[in-house]
This record gives C-alpha cells, structure tokens and sequence, in this order.
C-alpha cells in the first residue's frame, strides 16, 4: 500500500546570497577533521571564550558528535559526564537530514517516535474511536519517548507551546526519561529542549532555498554581523515556508522572524571577572490547512456487497429498538447512521460536493423534538412507533466492521482502495477547514561570572504570547463516506440525491481558541572548588578532585485561556417557531452539512470506478436561509392528545405492521406540519462568535522552585558522582466560563484564586 507522502523536503537546494554578502560569505563544505590541539590560538584567530551558561554548535567536535549540554546542572557540562539518557542533535546533522522541525526529526532519534504524516506511529488514540483533531492543531507535541508518554517541549529549558524550526536552532537536546532535578514538575517521557542561535563574535550569513516536487517552497534567511570586537553583536533570521502536500489541497504556510544580541562590555571585563547580556525575540505565525492521517470508514462498500445495494422510503419503515427486525433479523448488519445527528430537528445543508450554494435546506426529520400540545406537554414521537434516533433524511448505513482478534469489539474497517476513493491524494475536506498558530517571544539573560569562570550567576526572564486555534469541517473523529439511500425526503417527496455517496457531519465540536501566557523568571548561581587551590598538588589532590556546587531559584506562571464554540447555529427565533428546544450545544440549533461526492451509483456494477472524490466546494452556511422543517406545535383542538390511535408503517421488505397502542399525540396530522420560512444562521468566521461560544476555561498556573546540585570530580575526574535536591511548589487556580441565555459560555469572566490548589514536594537524586 502506497502511504501519504508529505509534499516537503524531497529535493533540498542549499545556495549562497554570493553578491550581496559576499565579503561575509562562509562556505559550506563537508566539515574538515578537527586539527589537533594547540597551546596557543593562531594569530589570525583569537579565542572566544564561551559563558558556562550557553552551548554553542561552535563547541560541537565533528559533524555529528556534539561536547556538551545544560541538560545536567543547567551549567555546561561535558555529555560524558550527565548521568542520564541525553542525545545531542546537532545543526549539521538536522542539515544532512532535511529535518526542519519535530516532525521531522524524531523519526531519526533514539527511542522517541512522532506521529502524523510524516511519523512512525499513529498518535490518534485507540478507543471506539479515532480522533486527530489536536494532532492536526499541534503536530509538534504529537510525540511518544520510550513507548511512555509526550515529551515536554522547551526552549532554552523554557516549557513552550511554539514549534521550534530549523532556521534559528542550532541544537536539539532530548533528555529521554524524567529529571526532576533539572526540570522539576514535567512530562515523565522527558524533554525536547531547542537552544535558539544567539548572536556570536563571528561575521556569518547564509540563505537557504528548498523546493519539492509537491510545489513547496521554503527560503530562510540568516545574517550575523559583529559590531564591537568581541563586544557586541547582533543577529537576523527569518523564515517564508510554503509547505503543499501529496494530499490536495493541504498546506502549511509558516512566516517567522527572530533578533538575537549579545553584549560583553570591555569596561567589566578585569581580573577573571565579566558581564554577559544575551536577548532575543521572535515573532511568526502559520496559516494551515493539514492532511489527515485517517482514511475515511468504509460505508461504501457494503452497501454494493452485503445491502445489496438497497434502498428504503424512510417515511414507512420501521425502526424500532428492541422488536425491530433490522436488528437480529434478516438484515442483522443494520447500523444506525453515523450520520445519526443530521437526522434530528437541526438545521441540515445539502451541497453538491463541488458547489457553495444548497442544494436544499431542511430539518430532517418530524419527530426528534417531538409535539407540543397547547398545554406545553411534549411527546417525543410524532409519525409511528417510538425513534431512539429517527431515520431522517441522511442513510441507514452499516458499518464495515471486522472482528478483532482474541477480542469481543468489532473495528471500523477503513477504506483504503485509491479506486474508491483515492485518500492519498486528496484531503476529504478540501478548503473548508483551518488551523492556525501565533507567537510573539523574547528572553533576556544577564549573567556574571568571576575569578575565570570558577564563580558566577545568571538571571534569566523568558516571555511568551502563543495563540493558536482550529475550524473543523468533520469534527476530527474518524468521519465516514456514506450512500444516502433513501427514496423520499422526510416531508414526503422524491429524494433527487439517492444512490449518491456523500460526506456530511456538523461545525458543532473541535473548534477551539487557546490563549497562553508564560512568564518566567530563573537565578541560577554556580561555584567550581577545586582541592589543588587549598593544597599542593598530589595523589590526595587528585582523589578530591573538583566539585560544581549549583543552586537554582525560579518561578514559572502559565495563564491559559480556553474557548470552544460551533462553528455554525442557527439563530434563537429557529427554536421560537418550530416549537423545538435546545441550545447551540446539543439541541436543534445545531446546523448541520452534507455533500455529495458522486453520481447516482444504483446502475454501477462496483464500488470502484464511481469518480468519488473530495469536497471542492466551500461549505460554510451563513446570513438567512429558507428552511423545509416541520412545525411540531399542535394544530387539533378537538382531538385529545391522549387518544387512541394506530400507527402504520412498514419494514425493509414492505410488509404493513402497526402499533395500536399509539396515541393521537404521534399522529402527524394533529400538528401545523410542514413548513417553509427563513431563519438565520450565526457564524463564528462573519463576527457571531460571541454567540456560538459553547465552553471555555481560564486557568493560572504558577510553579515555584529552589534546589541545589553537587557534581564531584573524584581522582582526577575517574568518578563522577551527582546529588541533587529540589523542592516545587505548584498553585494552581481554574474556572470554568459562566453561562448565559440559550446556554452560551460568556467570556468576560476572571480566574477565582479563591479555589487555587496548592500542592508541593521534593526531590532528592
């Protein structure tokens, strides 16, 4: 079987901006072999040396072996010497690989997996069903380490929202397993840490171009310029990546800039003592269009196999739970529509699947409400015997199923036949669903250091201001391509749309806006004793060794704000006309969409060969429509509501059966009936998302740290002992958004810290 293949990093086009930097220009060359070591630097080089608070790639011996890491006691420290699982990816390597971001390199990495397009397992969940709504909002933290959990993701041992890029990371540090010591309260997978390129003593310029075979275009730009000899620097990258795929017609559209300084005045630098300022900031945001992972459930097959391709007139046959003989009779395969939600009292659009307009609009089904007599008591039935869930107007669809085995479930079967449907070069949805991603970031550290970098602290604030959010088309559970089999519509005439495949589903769950704040604050202070400064120098010196003593103050606050709302609703005065009752959330306010994919497929000997392909037309209902739907309020003064009265209807093989214990209350001649009139729709993207909020929460979150950390170098650095001890003191506060008139979530609310949550612990390693 053929996979997905995603539509970037296929061909990778690396070239120098010759003319304009060219008194700056450094080639790009396979690296050399490290020379040997010298005593003194050359005279055409001085020596830079490095803050114990920063690794740089400069550092990194080789292409791929990099020396050192944070990632022990947050000073640098040689990887021989971190007693933990770490790997050092290095800015070469990431080079060599095309790998540009966490989707792409993880699938490289020791014992860490990604998933999605471009992964090595699914990440959509295993339970009745398949969702992968989060991971097309955030691919980046769709990760796995060791089998166990996600990774935390950081940036420069920052926790962090924002997907790192390749453009401005020079190194990616995975600490596989927890570190509670170094990182306190976090994911026990462990961490992704990106270190951001800083701004260094060294003139530096490079452009990049790829391009693929997709229609993919990616150019990042990255300039270095000393001002002040080995004083003070500045840095520039940005980045313009147009990502297309395999999967018409997704895409991910990735626009960032980032600024880098760094400062060492002269006029502090004396007697082993100096001052580091470091900052930078960065700004991007993307605009997608992501590819699912998921093919669609096949309905499409059974109905040409095992339905027979069968069609029914939903207004006389039966469907009843219990004695209903579609289940555990003859036709023992029936599945109730996965379409079931299209077949309420809800607002439903019916689209050619290449056009915009309806091709009608109407409430599917009488009943679902049920009818309002004029005391206000309502029946839930209206037509016949009582609907768990009306046939409506959608399909009466089975499932493909297959038996797990050793199991007592049954699995949904995909559809995996390209000449069915070919999901490997076309994205279900088409245009009609989003997600997106902004950031504003900076992070300013000052450090000093004394006597040779044996004595120093650092203090450290990282900002950051990340939104992101998503418009579903299909809820992002596994969705279902179906064939509407019905012969009539609910109010009784010709249905021109059966035999027809389709895809339909609502705007109601997955869309989401999240808001988060971070704003942290770290002093870290180090000493280096070292036995050979209090006595001579010797076999007890030696056994002593050197000991790194390193304390940790910080305080992290996230502040997160949560919304979900329905894409589409209709409005308020729907529910007053129609007698119905319900709100955004689950009631018939809902709207609804379906969209035919094909042609009438009743003369078509197989599935296969039927031109079924995706949603080209943008589907997003809004201002007024006119709606087909049945008034279900009581129009039979004389007649008791209570009465006798029997139902006809008739099973799947036309046969007459009836209820003679109905009443007059499921008569649908007692009620108004049949209507046409307009009502309007609300819609979040045309300024109504104020109405359509259906959920929200804020919370505050806020971590307070201290700890120390002893690493020891005995007998001349043979043995490397580590003690740590840390203590997290986690408030946490939370708030669910208050409700309003017809159930919906107000925003304007504020975090109760009256309900906090205290809870705190220590750590010793």
């Amino acid at each position: 079987m053929k996979r997905p293949v995603a539509r970037a990093g296929a061909l990778s086009v690396t070239s120098a901006l010759c003319l304009a930097f060219s008194p700056y220009l450094a080639a790009q060359s396979a690296p050399a072999a490290p020379a040997a070591p010298t005593d003194t630097p050359s005279a055409e080089e001085e020596t830079i040396i490095l803050s114990p608070f920063t690794v740089e790639a400069s550092e990194d011996k080789g292409s791929y072996r990099a020396n050192s890491t944070l990632a022990g006691t947050r000073v640098r420290t040689d990887l021989n010497d971190i007693p933990s699982s770490i790997s050092v990816v290095t800015a070469q390597f990431l080079q060599d690989t095309g790998s540009k971001k966490q989707e792409d390199l993880l699938v490289y990495t020791t014992n860490t997996e990604v998933g999605g397009m471009r992964g090595n397992f699914s990440g959509v969940g295993g339970s009745s069903t398949y969702n992968e709504s989060s991971n097309l909002l955030r691919p980046n933290e769709n990760t796995r380490v060791r089998g166990l959990a996600s990774a935390d993701n950081t940036r420069d041992y920052f926790l962090s929202e924002i997907p790192w890029d390749g453009y401005n990371v020079d190194r990616v540090d995975l600490q596989r397993g927890p570190n509670s010591i170094l990182f306190g309260v976090g994911s026990p997978a462990g961490i992704i840490n990106t270190s951001l390129n800083g701004a260094t003593f060294k003139n530096a310029n490079k452009f990049e171009n790829r391009i693929d075979r997709w229609g993919s275009f990616r150019n990042s730009l990255d300039l270095n310029y000393v001002i002040l000899k080995n004083e003070l620097s500045i840095r520039f990258a940005a980045l313009d990546d147009d990502t297309k795929y395999q999967q018409d017609p997704a895409f991910n559209d990735d626009r960032r800039y980032y600024g880098a300084l760094r400062y060492e005045p002269k006029l502090f630098k004396m007697e082993g003592a100096r001052t580091t300022i470091r900052a930078n900031y960065e700004k991007g945001e993307v605009r997608a269009n992501r590819p699912r992972s998921l093919p669609p459930i096949d309905s499409i097959t059974p109905w040409f196999t095992s339905m027979g391709k069968l069609t029914l007139n939903p207004n006389t046959t039966w469907n009843q739970w219990g004695n209903n003989p579609l289940y555990g009779g003859q036709y023992p395969w029936f599945k109730e529509a996965f379409m079931g939600r299209l077949m309420s009292s809800n607002i439903a659009y019916y689209h050619n699947g290449n056009s915009s307009g309806p091709l009608y609009v109407q409430t599917p089904n009488v009943g679902a409400a049920g009818g309002r007599n004029s005391s206000g008591f309502v029946d839930g039935t209206i037509g016949g015997f009582e609907f768990s869930r009306p046939w409506g107007i959608a399909t009466y669809n089975n499932y493909a199923r297959a038996a797990l085995v050793g199991g007592k479930y049954y699995s949904n079967v995909s559809l995996k036949n390209p000449a069915i449907y070919d999901f490997y070069n076309n994205l279900i949805d088409g245009d009609n669903k989003r997600e997106w991603q902004d950031w504003k970031a900076s992070n300013i550290a000052v450090s000093q250091t004394f006597f040779n970098d044996r004595l120093g602290f650092e203090l450290v604030y990282d900002w950051q201001r990340y939104g992101d959010g998503q418009l579903t088309f299909l809820d992002g559970d596994q969705y279902q391509l179906s064939v509407d089999i019905n012969t009539h519509l609910m109010d009784g005439s010709l249905n021109p749309n059966v035999g027809r495949a389709y895809v339909g589903n609502s705007g109601q769950y997955g869309n989401r806006q999240n808001f988060i704040d971070r704003d942290s604050k770290r002093f870290t202070t180090f000493v280096d004793l070292r036995a050979e400064d209090y006595m001579d120098k010797g076999w007890l010196s030696k056994l002593i060794g050197r000991h790194v003593i390193t304390g940790l103050l910080s305080e992290d606050e996230k502040r997160n704000d949560s919304r979900g709302f329905s894409r589409w609703a209709s409005g308020p005065e729907f529910t007053d006309a129609t007698g119905f009752t319900g709100d955004i959330i689950n009631g018939p306010r809902q709207v609804d969409w379906i969209a035919y994919l094909s042609g009438d497929m009743r003369a078509r000997p197989s599935a296969a060969g039927n031109g079924i392909g995706r949603v080209t037309g943008i589907i997003n209902p809004t201002g007024y429509a006119n709606v087909r739907y049945f008034d279900s309020r009581w129009n039979a003064p004389g007649v008791a509501f209570n009465a006798p009265y029997t139902a006809i209807s008739h099973d799947v093989n036309g046969n007459i059966v009836s209820d003679p214990n109905s009443t007059q209350s499921e008569n649908p001649a007692n009620y108004v009936g049949w209507r046409s009139s307009n009502f309007r729709v609300l819609n979040a993207e045309k300024g109504d998302i104020e109405s359509l909020y259906s959920s929200g929460q804020k919370s505050h979150n806020r971590i307070k740290s201290k700890g120390v950390t002893w690493q020891g170098y005995l007998w001349d650095g043979t043995v490397v002992p580590v003690f740590g001890w840390r203590r997290d003191e986690v408030i946490d506060a939370r708030t669910q958004a208050p409700k309003g008139a017809n159930n919906v979530s107000l925003m304007d609310y504020a975090v109760d810290h009256a309900q906090a949550q205290t809870a705190a612990g220590e750590s010793k390693s």
